[in-house]
C-alpha cells in the first residue's frame, strides 16, 4: 500500500473546491471574478451557493478542469486574501 506521502494527483484531472464566504453582493462578485480568471469558460450562473443557517456566510462549491497543483495554489491563494473569505477548501 503507498504511503500517503507518496500518492500524487495527476494533471491535469477533474477539481474542485468549496469557497465559504460573506453573504454579500460584493464577496460574491469579487469571487465570481477571481475563479473566471484562473478557469476557463467560468460562468457564475452554473454554480449555486448555499446559505449558512444565519444568512451570515455561505459556501460555493465549484468544479473544474485543474491543469497542474500550481493552477490550483494560485487561486487558492487568490481567494484567501479576500476579506470576505473565511476559508477555501
Amino acid at each position: 500500500m503507498a504511503d500517503e506521502k507518496d500518492v500524487k494527483i495527476e494533471f491535469p484531472c477533474e477539481y474542485f473546491i468549496k469557497v465559504m464566504m460573506k453573504a454579500e453582493d460584493a464577496t460574491r462578485a469579487d469571487v465570481h471574478e477571481i475563479l473566471a480568471k484562473h478557469i476557463a469558460n467560468y460562468n457564475a450562473k452554473d454554480h449555486q451557493t448555499r446559505p449558512s443557517s444565519k444568512g451570515t456566510f455561505e459556501s460555493l462549491t465549484v468544479h473544474f478542469w485543474a491543469e497542474s497543483e500550481e493552477h490550483i495554489m494560485t487561486m487558492f491563494g487568490e481567494l484567501k486574501v479576500h476579506d470576505g473569505v473565511k476559508m477555501v477548501l
